[in-house]
């Protein structure tokens, strides 16, 4: 709650501060044209041998240019100063809730966040107190200079006078930076609490060294790992500048003093004739389809609606209870909630019915199970092999507005539009085109923190060792944790050009590359922290930590920790290697578009799935949230397996017929067809023969309220 408050309060501040700006800025024009206009007339007297500066200045009429001095220095702001201003406005609402925070939350904190909690403490002193603040006082390591000006005025303010109520606002400020930075933290909490506790305890990684070692493939001593990663890099570069001269997509451009490498983009493939009339005869032939029927015909294939149970885990002896999970899936997958479900004829859909099956059947742990089954399944089927071996995956974000209140959604302009919020589905998908896992996230926070948690969580029987994304999820630590886990990162670089090269060998030779891999990468830094680095590595694998969490701690702020810097170098090391593989590689490039692609593509089906109350997440605590994008990721799988099968019989039926149909068509076919499919359901024009005969409905009788006097 501490941490909605305060953001909306800065965004708010800052929208203020730049309404303002922007009324001003006219003043603010007029009164620097003036003073211009002054200081060129002084420096034409100062020019001419015969000029008297302060005989000018008397005949000067001055008092324009003291009012234009004044509005300059009313107006104009500092190169580092923000919101402060305006959220130094904001004591009164800060100050209603500052007490209660610091009496409730004990605090901790790392040597980066002691000032922080410096302040707070002087800020808790404060109360009660009557006589003036002095400057020596306040502990002040923790403000910046734009905060530092307004808690320190200068004159005509008493020299060493302190502002209390922008000190207070500033030590708030700090606190909710710190707390993301996790350099303060709530002993306990899992967000907000100390990451570095859930990684492997001394005792604990002692135990499980060498057992973590030998599972991901890495070695006590860092030596043999390096040599490994070193003869990659210097292996991909070798290649790269190799092939460099016969590459049409890759050449190097001097672009601002300095080497650049400017890759041109894909080109479109071709569609044979053959593949287009095999996407016509296959959308021709798909049957026509209601969403429900799709959802039950694929439980008589494979009964996945049996994984539902009781959150008691106790068995439960209704009749139709799979009817009613079928039900309350669709209701949550189409954002149609369940009154449309609703048949007051049909017990399996009676209203308390699914309202009780929503309650107590429709979770995490189920909907998880339900997915792996499906997958399972899907992977088996002979049409799935042509498109992947499920070894690739790729990871992308779902946005969805939330237009109630509610504390799990974040804002962002560019998805959500001005004054709205909204939360990411961060959902992953393989070659294979089925769906193994998503994460809800809160607004739109970094997605590369999720990417490691979305591989490490998911529980199908698929097990990518490859994924991919767009360029948002491409830092270097994320590259160092995926080589440390054993998994290629590979994602889709959209200013690839910019990116520095690494080398590992300052003396090696790679001609054309030599002026694009001047830096070398910080081995000393690897081996110094290695033992830290394992462990990072082995509470992860382990499970005592979320990717998400430790990444955090890693970087907290932007400012890598010696174990987060020796991470980087690794990665720096892998993305190196990657981008020569990825310069030098069109079939890579090509692999990794496809994949991004088809993931797209599944985004615009779920678009059409999730289509009530205007596509809007209307729940409001993130276990609803969860269960329903859960529901949809589920019913995503159910399309596709729907649309698999048929496709597959389809082909067998045309090859039957003596219609020839190409393998490698059939490789560039897609499951996420959905012209077949009915998702809105259907309007009923029977009327029974009473009303028919003009006898009117019986009225709906409410439940009796109950009055206290």
């Amino acid at each position: 709650m501490f941490d909605l408050v305060m953001g909306d309060l800065i965004r708010s501040s800052s929208t203020k501060m730049t309404r303002q700006r922007l009324r001003t800025l006219k003043d603010l024009d007029a009164a620097a044209i003036l003073l211009r206009q002054a200081w060129i007339a002084v420096c034409g007297t100062a020019a001419d041998p015969e000029g008297d500066i302060r005989a000018m200045l008397e005949a000067l009429d001055v008092g324009p240019f003291h009012a234009a001095a004044e509005t300059v220095k009313l107006l104009a702001q500092e190169p580092d100063d923000g919101a402060e201003q305006m959220l130094a406005a904001r004591y009164n609402t800060i100050a209603r809730f500052l007490p209660d925070l610091l009496k409730t939350f004990e605090f901790e904190a790392s040597p980066a966040g002691e000032p922080v909690l410096d302040a707070l403490a002087f800020v808790k002193s404060l109360k009660g107190r009557r006589r003036p603040i002095q400057g020596w006082e306040v502990p002040a390591k923790f403000l910046t200079s734009a905060w530092r000006r307004l808690v320190f005025p200068p004159p005509p303010m008493p020299v060493a006078s302190v502002e209390k109520r922008a000190l207070i606002v500033a030590s708030t400020e700090a606190l909710r930076t710190a707390l993301h930075r996790h350099e303060v933290y709530v002993p306990g909490l899992r967000k907000w609490g100390d990451p570095n506790a859930r990684l492997l305890s001394d005792t604990a990684w002692e135990a499980a060294r060498a057992r973590v070692c030998e599972e991901l493939d890495l070695d006590v001593k860092p030596d043999k790992i390096l040599a490994g990663w070193t003869d990659r890099l210097d292996a991909a570069h070798r290649e790269f500048a190799k092939g460099l001269a016969a590459n049409p997509a890759v050449r190097i451009e001097q672009q601002g003093g300095r080497d650049r490498i400017i890759l041109t983009g894909l080109d479109r493939l071709d569609e044979p004739v053959s593949l287009r009339e095999l996407h016509k005869e296959v959308e021709a032939r798909l049957p026509a389809v209601d969403l429900p029927e799709m959802v039950l015909e694929v439980d008589s294939w494979v009964p996945y609606l049996g994984d539902f149970t009781h959150v008691s885990e106790a068995n439960s002896r209704m009749d139709d209870l799979e009817l009613s999970v079928a039900a309350v899936l669709t209701a949550e997958a189409t954002n149609v909630g369940v009154e449309p479900i609703v048949h007051d004829g049909v017990d399996a859909q009676s209203r308390d019915r699914l309202f009780w099956v929503e309650q107590n059947y429709l979770r995490a742990a189920t909907l998880s199970r339900a997915n792996a089954r499906l997958v399972e399944y899907h992977m088996r089927l002979p049409l799935v092999q042509a498109w992947g071996g499920g070894e690739l995956a790729s990871a992308d974000g779902l946005r969805f507005i939330t237009p109630i209140r509610t504390l799990n959604s974040g804002p962002n302009p560019k998805y959500f539009g001005t004054r709205r919020r909204g939360v990411t589905f961060y959902n992953f998908l393989s070659d294979q085109f089925s769906g193994l896992h998503g994460i809800l996230i809160p607004g739109t926070q970094r997605d590369s923190f999720y990417i490691l948690d979305g591989l490490l969580e998911q529980e199908t029987a698929l097990r990518p060792v490859e994924i991919t994304s767009d360029t948002h999820g491409s830092s270097e630590i994320v590259f160092g944790l995926f080589r440390l886990l054993g998994y290629q990162f590979s994602p889709r670089l959209a200013d690839s050009g910019s990116a520095t090269l690494y080398r590992a060998d300052p003396d090696a030779d790679y001609r054309p590359l030599n002026p694009l891999t001047r830096d070398k990468g910080n081995l000393k830094q690897i081996t110094s922290h290695w033992d830290d680095v394992l462990r990072v590595a082995g509470s992860l694998h382990s499970g005592t930590v979320k990717a998400s969490e430790v990444l955090r701690v890693l970087a907290p702020g932007g400012k890598p920790t010696p174990t987060g810097k020796a991470i980087m170098e690794i990665g720096r090391l892998d993305r190196s290697a990657y981008l020569s593989s990825y310069f030098t590689d069109e079939l890579l490039r090509r692999r990794i578009n496809t994949q991004l692609n088809r993931q797209e593509s599944r985004h615009n089906l779920a678009r059409k799935i999730f289509h009530g109350q205007k596509g809007e997440l209307r729940q409001s605590y993130r276990e609803g949230q969860e269960d329903q994008l859960g529901a949809l990721g589920l019913m995503l799988n159910i399309v596709i397996l729907w649309n698999t099968v048929y496709m597959q019989q389809i082909i067998a039926e045309m090859r039957a017929e003596g219609i020839h149909v190409r393998d490698e068509d059939i490789a560039r076919l897609s499951p996420l067809k959905f012209a077949h499919i009915n998702f809105h359901g259907r309007y009923s024009f029977a009327l029974s023969a009473e009303i028919q005969d003009g006898q009117l409905r019986s009225t709906r009788k409410p439940e009796p309220v109950t009055t206290t006097i």
